[in-house]
């Protein structure tokens, strides 16, 4: 009897076997880091999002209203007892620049202010509640400090639990209608015995910018953490082109110094004075610098303090200053541009990631025009 044939099976050779598992666990390590990676950026995306989500809406509050900016401005006599000619009249005011000008009580405040009159309505007594378009002063700037203040009681006895938050704040300055007291009147001191608006007696700096500095703090909300500048730069009308058809020439700075007043003729004697007498930018530049609340966030009070004065410092000492001679607004982009990259990567180099927010803002109630008085009849 002949034995069973023997059957021939295919099998891998222990080599085989360890090579192709060395293969797959390479390939599941490969997956792994990309789906590592891939889990990384989502998860840095949303962190990014969800961190700049409360500055652009801040962003788009600034410039809804900073578009209803209004000066109502009107042609009057120089002088009502013995009439010249007429100049342009207002009993509001705006003005911008840098923080340290407008409010230099406020140390730690990088960057620009701005302050103007706009009609949003806002009041606390109930009869005034009814009239939607009441006039308000409004007010921008930034501020860093503790978020104490604006705790509830209950919570600012949670120390353990809930640690004070060291940020710096996009503030809003908005006292109701009620306070506004630039028609305040009091004594003119050129004609004794007559009463007049007490903002239009001020001869300073110090003292015009008092309607907001004195009530600062006060009537100021933050609406936005981790705002860590605005900038603004007025900009002339869109220039148009001459019947020619060659092109215009380029504009020069309304502000060279990022300082734009209204009322500039009250407290200095030059051209921009006379140029920006009771006159409305017809457009501004905003720039809104945040910073990334993740990378703040592991930083002690003491060292959030530590970065904020030398960043404060950085950009009143060294970024936005103002330039001389003959400066036109592309030299001022120019500047700009410059500057808010330097500053970026100073912010990079403490491990701090920021987004810069800008927008061209037109102010509807603008009326530019290049003539500055009017012979009277």
């Amino acid at each position: 009897m002949k034995p069973a044939s023997r059957r021939l099976t295919a099998a891998f050779s222990l080599v085989e076997l360890l090579v192709a598992i060395s293969i797959t666990g390479l390939l599941l390590l490969l997956m792994s880091q990309m789906l590592g990676s891939t889990q990384l950026a989502w998860k840095n995306t949303r962190s990014s999002v969800g961190s700049f989500r409360d500055a652009r809406n801040a962003f788009e509050t600034i410039s809804r209203r900073v578009s209803q900016a209004t000066l109502n401005a009107y042609w009057g006599y120089n002088d009502p007892a013995n009439p010249t000619f007429y100049q342009r009249q207002s009993e509001l005011h705006l003005v911008s620049g840098p923080a340290q000008v407008l409010m230099p009580a406020q140390t730690l405040s990088p960057g620009h202010a701005l302050f103007f009159q706009a009609p949003l309505g806002f009041a606390e007594n109930a009869d005034v509640q009814r009239l939607n378009d009441t006039l308000n002063t409004v007010g921008y700037w930034v501020s860093f400090g503790s978020d104490m203040p604006q705790r509830p009681d209950w919570l600012r006895q949670d120390i353990a639990s809930h640690p004070e938050r060291m940020r710096f704040r996009l503030m809003e300055f908005r006292p109701p209608t009620e306070t506004i007291d630039l028609y305040r009147m009091v004594d003119d001191p050129a004609a004794p015995g007559k009463k007049k608006p007490w903002i239009e007696v001020q001869t300073a700096q110090g003292t015009l910018y008092q309607w907001f500095n004195n009530h600062l703090v006060a009537h100021s909300h933050p609406i936005a953490e981790h705002i860590f500048a605005i900038f603004v730069e007025p900009l002339n009308p869109v220039p148009v082109a001459p019947a020619t058809g060659a092109a215009p020439p380029p504009p020069a700075s309304l502000a060279p110094d990022y300082h734009y007043d209204t009322r500039r003729h009250q407290w200095a004697a030059d051209p921009r004075a006379a140029t920006s007498r009771h006159q409305l930018p017809p457009r501004l530049q905003l720039i809104l610098l945040a910073l990334d609340e993740d990378t703040w966030l592991p930083l002690t009070s003491a060292q959030a303090t530590a970065h904020a004065s030398a960043l404060t410092k950085l950009v009143r000492e060294k970024f936005f200053k103002g330039l001389t001679g003959t400066v036109t607004e592309e030299k001022m982009r120019e500047k700009t541009k410059a500057d808010l990259a330097l500053l970026e990567a100073e912010i990079r180099k403490l491990g701090l990631r920021s987004r810069t927010f800008t927008s061209l803002v037109t102010i509807r109630s603008a009326k530019w025009v290049t003539s500055q008085e009017v012979a009277a009849p």
